[in-house]
């Protein structure tokens, strides 16, 4: 996928990423210095208008389409991002998507050996590490 979005691998994207969240904490941090009287509210909804500006909507809506073109979508996530992906496939499934989420990565060989060109895999990853 990282390919798609413009990157030569995984651990480009990852720099980038890393790269454009320290740019956004540093800010966070400046704003917050110069007031210390913010509204919560105000906070969240200027930090999710934020992340949505830095987003490419058309890479956004390519991965929308391939999730709503899917027979099957699995989640795939474990330990600290596994409330995350199960709150992803309770979403998923009220869009009547059918979606499998898988916390036990020993399953994932088999799973990806039998996985079709009409099926994705989504990975959360909090800290961003990779399978070996």
């Amino acid at each position: 996928m990282q390919k798609k979005l413009g990157y030569e691998g995984y651990s480009e994207l990852r720099f980038s990423l890393k790269r454009i969240s320290e740019k956004i904490i540093e800010r966070e941090e400046r704003e917050c210095k110069t007031d210390e009287n913010n509204d919560p509210f105000e906070e969240i909804s200027h930090e999710v208008n934020r992340t949505l500006m830095i987003q490419d909507r058309e890479k956004i809506r390519e991965v929308v389409n391939k999730i709503l073109k899917s027979k099957i979508v699995y989640v795939v996530s474990r330990v600290s991002s596994i409330h995350a992906g199960e709150y992803l496939t309770s979403r998923l499934r009220i869009c009547k998507i059918k979606t499998i989420f898988i916390s036990d990565v020993n399953l994932l060989d088999t799973i990806i050996e039998h996985m079709t060109s009409e099926e994705v895999i989504i990975f959360l990853s909090q800290s961003g590490g990779r399978r070996k």
